[in-house]
């Protein structure tokens, strides 16, 4: 399928990458605007990763979502694992319209700005709580201990789901994005539907002004089919969780390394929305989109992606590259361009966008006062992150502070 001059993929699947995916994403942003890698399972796909040519591509009709188009999957030469596993399992993220607009209404009547805002003081007790148990204990992981349980418990109240499911949730959304033999990740995929069933039988039998009352009523409106249903909550389950827990710990991780700028947004918190944009643009919650399929061959700076072909759209390469941003590579929470891809755009932009900000300008702020001389621990000698092809997020994040 490749028929570029570089002489080899760029591989997103080894150690290196894992260790060091901002500088491989460099590496092949300097290359070109488009270029063939190969990523988890030997599959091969093109990486888009300058910004102009990543923002077009998003409204590029010539791109689906539907992997009807991708005709590797389609001969059986794709395994299954957990990239292909999103795009695979009939979701919000894989559909094209019309049933992507139909699916995005629906979403959009539940999860409205009223919803969202109403979640602020919630939100601000549920940090405040696992910040009295943290404070008095002088370390902590962030990761496991703070920017974990917080979309967590957002997500399964939103949802219905009691507090002894949440686990499973977590470990299906572990299996999904940071991969899993095949059959386990089918088996969470049914354990997790099982489970959403009960939840929707649960709230249909009292329905109220909250999330997934909202979503039951479009269904008994006949505007969602009982499948979809549970479709829309499975995607909001994993995209949710996923999303904040990766971006609580990299705003923490970035602040920490920078104390001249957390210094900044500390002495002036209308700073902070500014602050979490930037963490969002250097070193956002999702490095690479979900997969499109050219529908057709499509011609991008000389390169020819052949029809069928799996396409990347690279977040965290667009978001660096200085043809946009002057100094990309840096963190700068003083930059004022903040048109950055981390959420998407088109009609395809994250619909949880909003959640996860107010998560994050609700927690960080809150965190840095609690604990005013938090730090890394002098004892971890790096930083390490998951090894997802699709999710930037840290594996833990131990930290230092005077025990309050």
């Amino acid at each position: 399928m490749f028929n570029h001059s570089s002489d080899w993929p760029t591989r997103l699947d080894t150690d290196e990458f894992f260790a060091d995916a901002h500088g491989i994403f460099a590496t092949a942003r300097d290359a070109a605007p488009v270029v063939p890698v190969v990523i988890t399972g030997g599959i091969p796909a093109w990486l888009i990763t300058r910004y102009d040519t990543a923002r077009e591509a998003f409204t590029d009709r010539r791109m689906a979502k539907d992997i009807a188009y991708w005709r590797a999957y389609q001969a059986g030469e794709v395994p299954f694992t957990g990239d292909v596993a999103v795009v695979a399992r009939r979701n919000i993220l894989s559909t094209d319209p019309p049933d992507h607009t139909r699916l995005r209404a629906a979403l959009g009547s539940a999860f409205t700005p009223r919803r969202v805002e109403a979640l602020r003081p919630w939100i601000g007790q549920i940090v405040a709580d696992l910040l009295d148990a943290i404070a008095p204990k002088g370390s902590a992981d962030l990761v496991a201990e703070f920017a974990l349980p917080i979309p967590m418990t957002v997500i399964c109240e939103l949802f219905g789901v009691a507090e002894e499911h949440r686990p499973c949730i977590r470990g299906w959304t572990e299996t999904l994005f940071h991969g899993a033999e095949p059959e386990r990740m089918r088996q969470a995929s049914d354990e997790i539907d099982s489970l959403l069933a009960g939840v929707i039988a649960a709230r249909r039998a009292a329905l109220a002004d909250d999330f997934t009352s909202a979503l039951i009523r479009a269904q008994d409106e006949g505007r969602l089919s009982v499948q979809e249903l549970v479709m829309l909550l499975r995607a909001m389950l994993a995209g949710g969780n996923e999303t904040t827990i990766n971006l609580l710990g990299n705003a923490a991780a970035a602040l920490l390394r920078w104390p001249d700028q957390l210094a900044q947004v500390t002495a002036q918190p209308d700073r902070w929305p500014p602050a979490i944009e930037e963490v969002l643009r250097w070193d956002g919650p999702i490095q690479n989109s979900i997969w499109r399929f050219a529908v057709t061959d499509i011609e991008i700076d000389g390169v020819t992606i052949s029809r069928g072909d799996a396409i990347i759209v690279a977040l965290a390469a667009a978001n660096r590259d200085e043809r946009r941003f002057p100094s990309g590579e840096s963190f700068d929470i003083g930059r004022t361009d903040r048109a950055h891809l981390a959420f998407g755009r088109g009609i395809h932009h994250c619909i949880g966008a909003p959640l996860a900000r107010l998560v994050a300008a609700v927690a960080l702020p809150a965190l840095f006062a609690r604990l005013p001389d938090l730090r890394l621990a002098t004892s971890w000698p790096e930083l390490r992150h998951r090894r997802s092809t699709m999710s930037r997020g840290l594996i833990s994040l131990p930290v230092e502070f005077t025990p309050a």
